[in-house]
């Protein structure tokens, strides 16, 4: 009987250790996560100011492209009706 109480006592000890080192492995891939989460975080800001900066960059070529359009049709309006003249 006795030695049955140390074997479960010892079965108890060596789960103790398990959960431990369970515990340790959970809290190291804890860190490991909040890491990535951190760097997700940064590079999804930093993607979000690149767009930004893409976006308003196309926004000004578009504005550029129709001023240009509005400009050369203006001129060629003008130069017909000053032509005949």
């Amino acid at each position: 009987m006795q030695t049955e109480l140390e074997q479960v006592l010892a079965s108890i000890s060596d789960l103790k250790v398990s959960i431990s080192d369970l515990k340790t492995d959970f809290r190291d891939l804890r860190a490991e996560v909040k890491a990535d989460i951190k760097e997700a975080k940064i590079d999804a800001k930093l993607f979000d100011t690149k767009f930004n900066y893409y976006q308003q960059a196309t926004q000004w070529v578009i504005v550029l492209a129709f001023t240009l359009i509005v400009a050369a049709t203006a001129i060629t309006i003008f130069s017909s009706v000053f032509a005949f003249r």
